[in-house]
């Protein structure tokens, strides 16, 4: 007899093998000695952006403020440290716990595609290349401004920034559309933002 367990979101019974419940589509979160943990709905779209401002606010924010105070020439080298230190935030305390203080404060999570606790090299994979092309989408918001507010002398190359911006736009909602809620980093590094918080502790870069 094939083992089934119960889901932890509808209520139904689905095989115990199956990394998403069989009827309401949820994701099986299993503990990191590989038991199951529960089943948990996908994080949309908009509770994920929460947590990134939330993060970006905690980490960016102090430095965006001593940059405001900083004479000119002072302030690249320390945009780079702060550059450096909300990287390393992110890679570090996300390979740790599988959250992050943003992702906590909105309870959400970071698991594998089959439901365990991320480790250190996905993350490593989910913060690299697909991120920094997501990054480009800022862009887009940025060259609508321009366009709004400057002269059409600048028409043409906004417009160019636009459309260099527009595929990393579409990768970052590409969640809005996706069943289990990815944009491109997740696709790209095998992994799933679920809701809630880890039901025990990531092993804490025990795993590659």
């Amino acid at each position: 007899m094939t083992p089934t367990t119960t889901c932890s979101v509808c209520a139904s019974v689905t095989p115990t093998a199956w990394s998403r419940c069989g009827t309401c589509g949820s994701q099986r979160v299993l503990n990191g000695d590989g038991s199951i943990g529960g089943y948990r709905r996908y994080a949309g779209f908009w509770r994920r952006a929460a947590a990134v401002l939330v993060d970006l606010v905690l980490v960016a924010g102090p430095f965006a403020l001593v940059l405001w105070l900083l004479p000119e020439r002072e302030q690249l080298d320390l945009a780079a440290v702060g550059a450096l230190v909300l990287v390393s935030y992110m890679l570090g305390v996300l390979a740790w716990s599988g959250d992050t203080w943003g992702k906590r404060l909105l309870r959400v999570h970071v698991v594998e595609d089959d439901g365990r606790p991320v480790g250190r090299g996905r993350v490593s994979a989910r913060e690299g290349v697909a991120k920094i092309l997501e990054a480009t989408a800022l862009l887009v918001p940025v060259g609508i401004v321009v366009l709004i507010a400057g002269s059409s002398d600048e028409t043409g190359g906004t417009i160019v920034l636009i459309v260099f911006g527009l595929p990393g736009l579409l990768a970052l909602v590409w969640c809005v559309f996706d069943d289990r809620r990815r944009p491109l980093h997740d696709r790209m590094a095998g992994t799933v933002c679920v809701r809630g918080h880890p039901v025990l502790a990531a092993p804490r870069f025990t795993r590659p």
